[in-house]
């Protein structure tokens, strides 16, 4: 694959170093995105909890069966999953209304009032984080 075809390329062009059309000024050395990115990223971010909370959650129903004969561990896990589900809906409601209206997170003039999106990426990433460890040192004892 020639470079001038390569993602690598592309990038370079639009987001390193090109000329950026932004409100209707041309900037140099910054990345705008497109709307259609921004939907993308958003309709990722919103759909990432419950695709998280589905995956952990099958990966705790199979330790469940593993861990059957000890009773304490079984009710860890299925109130671990409470847990995990307590904390992803609220969180993905959040995200699905990040903005209001939710139109600005892809339309940059378009006046709104957002909530801080840093501190809830950051509060998802621990959150996940946190999860990922109870779900890997869950089986440690087997």
């Amino acid at each position: 694959m020639t470079d001038s075809l390569s993602g690598k390329s592309w990038w370079r062009k639009s987001c390193l170093g090109g000329d950026q059309r932004q409100h209707g000024r041309i900037s140099k050395g910054t990345c705008v995105l497109e709307s259609g990115v921004r939907q993308a990223l958003y309709a990722d971010s919103v759909t990432y909890g419950p695709a998280t909370w589905s995956t952990k959650t099958t990966l705790l129903l199979i330790f469940i069966r593993v861990f059957s004969p000890f009773r304490k561990t079984v009710i860890f896990i299925y109130l671990f999953i409470l847990a995990m589900l307590l904390y992803y809906l609220p969180v993905m409601i959040i995200k699905a209304r990040i903005c209001n209206p939710i139109a600005a997170l892809w339309t940059p003039d378009l006046p709104a009032v957002c909530l801080d999106r840093v501190k809830l990426f950051y509060l998802d990433t621990v959150m996940s984080a946190l999860t990922d460890v109870v779900i890997l040192i869950l089986p440690i004892p087997l």
